[in-house]
């Protein structure tokens, strides 16, 4: 089962993380095959088997497995032992410090976000669509985080996953505005006109109204806004869209796709 991972997590000895691509499972088409979402139409048991899959690159179960229910909000939950092994309703964000609890956020263009801390042995990882990257996702878990687990920021090592890229992401001029209302300092920066912004093999509806939003740059300006250092943030640079052989991408397949998995695990010492 091929999977992605991050130089800055991996180096780092008791902490488990990887991103999950669309090969190695057992869903049919449009799913094929590595679908791990269960509310996207594909079958059941195979959305089942293809999580017991991916678990067992952590030695765990499927059923140990804790994500959010991903409602593109910005609330964050601390997993503990009373509540760890299962969904979270109305939440796009899970931290723990608990070893071998596997957190685990579900996408197909949107960002996924992961943050650990080696000192205090913490760990998150924040689901980051536009309006989750609008609502800035990534310092409400970083404030959780200290909160929580006494965290400080400048300690935190990031990756911000695989997501529909600034090559394809185009968004009308009621996003524009939000994002100028804001986070009006950061705006030009993130947002390009499309014949300024280089080219992706995924045609999008691009028009004079429209503009390209870069949600990688946006969730790394947000992380270093929040006190992250910018040397420990890791971008993938992957575009969903660009390469659907790779990544499910929600609107470059019409929005019938699967769901591919960010995930971070504490292992035992």
């Amino acid at each position: 089962m091929p999977v992605l991972q991050f130089d800055g997590l991996d180096k780092h000895d008791g902490v488990s993380s990887f991103v999950t691509t669309r090969m190695g499972g057992v869903s049919g088409e449009p799913f094929a095959s590595l679908n791990l979402g269960l509310g996207v139409g594909d079958d059941r048991e195979a959305v089942l088997e293809n999580r017991s899959r991916v678990a067992r690159l952590l030695a765990v179960t499927a059923a140990e497995l804790n994500a959010p229910s991903q409602v593109h909000g910005k609330r964050v939950v601390a997993v503990d032992a009373d509540n760890s092994g299962g969904t979270f309703d109305a939440t796009d964000a899970l931290i723990t410090n608990l070893r071998e609890t596997p957190l685990m956020v579900l996408t197909a263009d949107c960002v996924a976000v992961t943050f650990f801390d080696p000192g205090n042995q913490a760990i998150g990882v924040a689901h980051a669509g536009w309006r989750g990257t609008l609502s800035n996702i990534v310092a409400a878990t970083l404030d959780a985080m200290e909160r929580e687990f006494g965290t400080s920021p400048d300690d935190i090592v990031a990756a911000i996953g695989p997501s529909i890229g600034p090559c394809c992401y185009t968004v009308g001029t009621d996003v524009v505005d939000e994002f100028y209302a804001a986070h009006a300092d950061i705006s030009d920066e993130i947002l390009a006109s499309p014949e300024f912004a280089s080219a992706g093999s995924f045609d999008g509806d691009v028009n004079r109204d429209v503009k390209l939003l870069d949600l990688w740059a946006a969730n790394r300006l947000m992380l270093i806004a929040g006190g992250v250092k910018a040397m420990n943030i890791e971008v993938a640079e992957c575009c969903t869209a660009c390469d659907t052989n790779r990544f499910f991408s929600h609107r470059a397949e019409s929005g019938k796709t699967g769901r591919f998995g960010a995930l971070i695990m504490l292992r035992r010492p």
